[in-house]
């Protein structure tokens, strides 16, 4: 899907004086997995909260909530993978 993007920083990405829209699946699993349940005003259940959840003490834990939330924002999970303390996500429009 496309939509606006944002850069390293998580700024707005202004391409020419204008926003930058591009596809934005990326963006948008990558702001799920970092927002903490709460810090969506409108949507205070959305939000994986990686940097918690790698504590967690199963990769089970981790899959079922990164399932559960691209799943409620309309996105369909792939893959997912831990290595080396890093995660790899592959995941689709649903």
């Amino acid at each position: 899907m496309n939509d606006i993007l944002l850069n390293s920083t998580n700024d707005l990405m202004i391409v020419d004086g204008d926003f930058a829209v591009g596809d934005s699946l990326n963006q948008q699993v990558g702001l799920l997995l970092l927002v903490n349940k709460g810090e969506v005003k409108q949507h205070p259940l959305t939000g994986v909260g990686i940097n918690d959840l790698l504590l967690a003490e199963s990769m089970t834990d981790i899959y079922n909530e990164v399932r559960m939330q691209l799943k409620d924002d309309g996105l369909k999970l792939r893959k997912i993978e831990l290595v080396d303390g890093k995660i790899y996500i592959a995941a689709e429009n649903g």
